[in-house]
């Protein structure tokens, strides 16, 4: 670092020397505007080179500038001394007062009556370039290149440039002025580092040099014209915007002979200048035009939207342990209910307090036949709980032959099963109640959390490629506004701004194919905030997708089918294939699997796991009191890497078809509707192109007398399209029973492709 600072302060002297040397060089104003160059370089606190270079490039006029050069030192010198040590900044009168007393020397030196005159305009003249020095350099090297420069600042910049150009414009070569040298490599220059607008300016100023010094127009005509061919292709690529150049200085050389007998060497002059500027790295011009501040990558929105996904990951996590605490408190509040076998205890202290408390056996029975009257009593009441209500008959004959209240034991027994009943059903009702709340709220808190990981993932943005892919788009006549490029963790999103006409154009895939190396598919279109433009949200294609094919007839007699089904694409690329069988057939059988396949479509829908949202699903239908049972198949597939789970619960077999073999999928759990607890039958696979899969209900297994039969049909099946399949499976099923069918059969199958 220290090295650095070393070499850029040795080139900024050489600089300044150069500059010097310029501005004295046929400037016709005696140095003066040398002086200027040298007050600005003292307000950017530079004191003992600058000095030294100035009386030294003194010499270049003779011993007379020599002198002059000496004694304005002295008087800028002394000025700047008293103003170090005390520490006090030099303000605009005073530096005004110190420039002028700094030239009352050159005025007055060999005074000559005829020279006064011209000098004192001379003087006026290097004072007010001195403050447009002042500026200049402030704005370049005391407030630094990365800010932005004011206009007045730009002007002063551009006026200092002007004259160091001027003199540079007296230099020539075997008829060749070096600005034919210079122009091109800092135009092409200055329009990769700085933009079109800066070029355009530099252009006028290295045409106006030349105007000044020659009285001719031709060359502020020329560069504007070299600028105006760059520019047009400079956003595609910088080797076209050389070349474009170059064609422009050969049409002006060659058509329009602007430079009559000094065509050729011209021509050499802006060929090397354009050779120097292609040896430039690429990214030595984007680093040097991040330093000047012209990077014109939007760095705050990009920010504000990876703060928005913190804070919103933040939100997420916390909404997830407020669910999470619910889940928690839910399953706090099941107060369990008392099971019968413990039941059938409180209930023998009841009727035998109720019952036995004044009989005049109680002693005999309760002391001498204790124990086999207890089991008696035991019996009646098990009878009592499971059947609801109990009779004479059922009363053990050792016991009733002994017992003298047999109808009150009765009645009690009834009265009291009958509160036992009631308060099981409303118990395990409030009991069921809280854990699918607890259930439901845990799930949520499950998608809350996944959601806030989701979210706290950082979006990184690619300028490059989105330049990149707006030129190519621009080319193939799409009409873009705006594309944005993002990749979380690796995985990338596009957005694009384009014309509503060209919103349905091929050549898009096929360029985002070209520039990011990825095929995308269009998953959302909508209407721009402004008119006439439409925004497309792309991302990557998956790997596999799904054809299905559907076939279905409705039980002989019956005027609704109890199947329903689903195939739906999910989230994250995820299919899903559902099929739901109401057991029996008609409206009530489709109103139980209707629903099933509906909450099974939201659950999935939501994001929930396989185990949680089966169980939510049994207890909702469990509440219900349907009396109706539902069996459910599943199949959800990741298009991404072919991963499927096949989830069952009283559903029959499944099949997977892979290279003309055949694997059943096998599921061994009761039906949604029957018991309060489930664990549905799960089993994983990986599936890939050319797999069918095939899901049925049971009126199609049970028209064939052996479930190896459909089976074996569908291995040797060479068809492709899976609807054809499903409709000739299911006419197979009718043919089995003479055309009629027994019972709903239902057949999905899909092919991955």
């Amino acid at each position: 670092m220290f090295k650095r600072k070393i070499w850029l302060k040795i080139a900024a002297n050489l600089a300044l020397a150069a500059g010097f040397c310029l501005l004295r060089f046929k400037d016709g104003f005696d140095g003066e505007l040398a002086f200027g160059l040298y007050v600005g370089a003292l307000y950017c606190e530079a004191l003992i080179l600058p000095s030294l270079t100035f009386i030294a490039s003194g010499l270049l006029g003779g011993l007379n500038s020599f002198y002059v050069a000496l004694a304005q030192v002295a008087v800028m010198v002394a000025a700047s001394l008293i103003h170090i040590k005390t520490k006090r900044k030099i303000s605009r009168w005073l530096l005004l007062l110190y420039v002028a007393a700094a030239n009352v020397f050159y005025v007055l030196y060999g005074i000559d009556t005829q020279l006064i005159a011209s000098r004192l305009i001379n003087a006026a003249v290097g004072i007010i370039f001195a403050y447009v020095c002042v500026y200049a350099l402030r704005a370049l090297f005391v407030r630094g290149l990365k800010y932005q420069a004011g206009a007045d600042e730009c002007v002063c910049i551009y006026i200092v440039l002007l004259a160091l150009l001027k003199g540079l414009a007296n230099i020539s070569y075997f008829g060749v002025n070096t600005l034919n040298l210079l122009a091109p490599f800092l135009i092409l220059s200055t329009l990769f580092t700085l933009g079109s607008k800066s070029a355009f300016c530099l252009a006028a100023t290295f045409g106006l040099a030349f105007a000044l010094t020659y009285g001719d127009l031709t060359m502020l005509a020329v560069c504007c014209l070299w600028t105006a061919f760059a520019v047009a292709f400079y956003t595609v690529h910088r080797i076209l915007a050389v070349l474009s150049l170059l064609l422009c200085e050969v049409i002006l050389a060659y058509f329009f002979e602007v430079y009559a007998l000094n065509t050729t060497p011209t021509l050499i002059c802006t060929l090397i200048g354009c050779a120097f500027f292609c040896l430039i790295p690429t990214w030595v011009l984007r680093r040097v035009s991040a330093s000047m501040g012209n990077d014109k990558t939007q760095y705050s929105p990009r920010h504000i939207i990876n703060r928005l996904r913190v804070n919103l990951s933040r939100r997420l996590f916390d909404l997830s342990e407020v669910f999470f605490a619910m889940q928690n408190t839910f399953k706090s509040l099941t107060r369990g209910v008392l099971p019968p076998e413990k039941a059938v205890y409180a209930i023998g202290n009841e009727v035998t307090d109720n019952a036995c408390k004044d009989c005049p056996q109680k002693l005999k029975c309760w002391r001498a036949d204790a124990s086999s009257t207890q089991t008696y009593l035991h019996q009646l009441i098990g009878c009592g709980i499971d059947r609801g209500k109990v009779t004479l008959l059922d009363l053990p004959p050792e016991m009733a032959n002994k017992c003298l209240r047999v109808s009150t034991m009765l009645s009690i027994t009834n009265t009291e099963v009958a509160n036992y009943k009631q308060y099981y059903l409303i118990n395990s009702s409030f009991d069921n109640s809280r854990a699918l709340l607890g259930s439901v709220t845990g799930g949520i808190s499950k998608v809350m959390l996944s959601l806030s990981r989701d979210s706290q993932s950082t979006l990184s943005f690619d300028s490059a490629k989105e330049k990149q892919l707006m030129e190519q788009l621009t080319f193939f006549n799409v009409l873009v506004k705006e594309a944005v490029i993002l990749s979380r963790e690796g995985e990338l999103s596009i957005t694009l701004i384009v014309d509503k006409k060209d919103a349905d154009k091929p050549q898009i895939a096929d360029v985002l194919f070209h520039v990011c190396g990825v095929r995308f598919v269009c998953r959302a279109k909508e209407n721009s905030l402004v008119d006439d433009w439409t925004v497309l949200y792309y991302s990557p294609k998956p790997r596999y997708d799904l054809s299905v094919g559907l076939a279905a007839v409705t039980k002989k007699g019956s005027e609704i089918s109890g199947d329903t089904h689903s195939f739906i694409r999910l989230a994250d690329d995820k299919y899903l294939l559902a099929l739901c069988d109401g057991m029996g057939s008609g409206v009530q059988a489709e109103r139980a699997s209707a629903t099933a396949i509906s909450l099974v479509e939201s659950f999935y829908r939501a994001g929930f796991d396989n185990d949680l949202i089966l169980n939510c699903i049994n207890k909702l239908l469990t509440a219900a009191s349907s009396e109706v049972f539902t069996a459910v198949d599943v199949c959800v597939t990741d298009l991404k890497n072919g991963a499927t789970d096949f989830i069952k619960l009283g559903a029959p077999s499944g099949l997977v078809k892979n290279d003309f073999k055949v694997q059943f999928v096998e599921g061994a759990c009761l039906p949604l509707g029957v018991l309060e607890e489930i664990k549905p039958s799960i089993t994983k696979k990986v599936l890939g192109e050319g797999d069918f899969i095939l899901l049925a209900s049971d009126g199609f297994w049970d028209s064939f007398s052996d479930k190896t039969i459909p089976a074996k049909m569908f291995t040797e099946c060479s068809l492709t399209n899976p609807q054809i399949i499903a409709q000739n499976l299911v006419e197979q099923a009718l043919a089995q029973n003479n055309g009629t069918a027994k019972d709903d059969i239902t057949v999905l199958v899909a092919k991955i492709f």
